[in-house]
């Protein structure tokens, strides 16, 4: 899963990381085909999208508990699991998306980075007054 990969004394994120550079092995360049017309397969028919979400539910709740093993409190693992898995799973919309040329790997390092560029708050001195509406 990539999770005891992480070196010791990684926080959450940290570990979640690993284990989407784990998971981005699974989506090599000659899969794309594959996967592009898998996810049409799988967005065209209901039943087995609730499959996929399924599987990933219950991926999200063993990357938790793994997570949370390497000492995480259970809240913040659970936090760092979904969040890892939003990440996979928004790299590989655009992974899919006709004309994208960049490996998965690649493309997830820059969706976590967008990710965590999000959640961070911008320091006092690069926060703008809000314009109203």
């Amino acid at each position: 899963m990539g999770v005891a990969e992480a070196p010791e004394g990684s926080t959450a994120l940290e570990i979640a990381a690993s284990a989407l550079r784990r998971a981005s092995s699974f989506f090599p360049k000659e899969r794309r085909e594959f996967s592009i017309r898998r996810a049409a397969v799988v967005t065209a028919n209901p039943a087995l999208h609730e499959r996929e979400l399924l599987k990933m539910a219950g991926l999200a709740v063993s990357l938790t508990a793994a997570i949370h093993d390497r000492g995480i409190p259970h809240a913040t693992a659970r936090l760092a699991a979904e969040s890892c898995l939003t990440v996979l799973g928004v790299s590989f919309e655009r992974w899919i998306q006709e004309g994208e040329t960049a490996a998965f790997h690649d493309l997830a390092i820059a969706i976590l980075a967008e990710l965590v560029a999000a959640l961070t708050p911008p320091s006092s001195s690069d926060r703008r007054p809000r314009q109203a509406d």
